[in-house]
């Protein structure tokens, strides 16, 4: 049996369980920060999703759809 290569970990934004864009973050701080900006647009544009944007940290970001 072979060994899985270890994969970096890295961070998507994510709306309602779902990738905003094709981007992956290396630092947590600035999928954060990207987080943060979409929530202030969704606010101002008053959407519901704007409480269910989520920064998740993976090793497979190709998963998240």
């Amino acid at each position: 049996m072979s060994a899985k290569k270890a994969r970096p970990q890295v961070y998507v934004v994510t709306r309602n369980k779902r990738r905003i864009e094709h981007n992956n973050y290396f630092s947590e701080e600035s999928a954060k920060t990207r987080a943060e900006v979409l929530r202030k647009t969704l606010k101002k544009w008053k959407d519901p999703d704007s409480t269910k944007v989520e920064v998740v940290q993976t090793s497979e970001p190709h998963k998240i759809w």
